[in-house]
């Protein structure tokens, strides 16, 4: 699957692959990303390979057909990953753009942002008497427990307070289709034929259920003017890279306590907040 990440930021946009990529993906993905170039001209692209594992032989004639068609019109092209053929994917893609190819570790993700935004040479901030800036984009992330509910009220508080933008966020982990799709009581599972059909069907499902219940938390919170957005992949990494695209101000998350974090942000909490280069509230459900 072929996912877009929202950006703020011109002529730089960001995309994340999961599982294995079909005909079926670059045909929904492929006229998006060719409108942009129309619209834009050169742009720079992120792309994020965490959970991304190959193509299938429709899908690779795809991106060969693709990149000769626009092979003038990349400025830059990150590629994050966390596996060695990964970074060879990076290597083998030049000769077919023009712009620059640059591969980064999936610890590296911030820089790899740095590096398409060109202020990897900015001085660090200095801390003065100025008064704070009040709040232009707020993004809670929610797993639909209780914790994230009470996350998802003090977040629409704070975006009412200072005039914010409000998003609510939640992941959907792609390893979930997978447990899905095999029975670990099946000794034969491991051995079944990769079905395409089956794991889009599933993806879509999994989408739906997320979509339902954000709706469903927005019309129970009265959240005013809230977006919704959909991120697939790891917790942890898709809500750093979601923080990161958007260039947004405050990351609102629910904890159980002032000992313990949620069922989606468990360890991610921690990791999130020792990541983001955001401002970060935890927002506790007994206080």
């Amino acid at each position: 699957m072929l996912q877009f990440i929202p950006v703020n930021e011109k002529n730089i946009f960001a995309v994340r692959a999961t599982g294995t990529l079909t005909h079926a993906d670059y045909q929904a993905f492929l006229p998006e990303l060719e409108d942009l170039i129309s619209q834009h001209g050169k742009i720079s692209l992120l792309i994020e390979c965490e959970s991304f594992s190959g193509w299938d032989l429709a899908a690779i004639k795809d991106d060969v057909q693709f990149s000769l068609k626009h092979k003038h019109d990349f400025e830059k092209i990150a590629l994050v990953g966390n596996k060695a053929w990964h970074q060879w994917m990076a290597l083998m893609a030049k000769p077919f753009v023009q712009g620059e190819i640059k591969y980064f570790s999936s610890d590296e993700l911030q820089t790899a942002w740095d590096w398409l935004r060109d202020n990897q040479q900015q001085p660090a901030p200095s801390v003065d008497a100025s008064p704070l800036k009040p709040y232009q984009h707020i993004i809670v992330a929610v797993d639909f427990s209780p914790h994230s509910e009470k996350a998802a009220y003090r977040a629409i508080q704070l975006a009412e307070q200072s005039g914010a933008h409000l998003t609510m966020l939640t992941v959907v982990d792609d390893v979930e289709f997978y447990f899905a799709y095999l029975d670990p009581l099946d000794a034969n599972a491991i051995t079944r034929p990769y079905d395409p059909e089956l794991t889009a069907s599933l993806a879509k499902s999994a989408h739906k259920i997320a979509q339902d219940n954000l709706n469903n938390l927005v019309e129970k919170t009265q959240a005013k003017n809230a977006e919704t957005e959909i991120s697939i992949g790891s917790p942890s990494t898709s809500i750093i890279s979601y923080v990161e695209a958007t260039n947004c101000d405050l990351l609102v998350m629910g904890t159980h306590g002032r000992r313990g974090f949620s069922r989606l942000l468990g360890s991610t909490a921690h990791s999130v907040q020792n990541h983001a280069r955001c401002e970060v509230l935890m927002v506790p459900l007994d206080n």
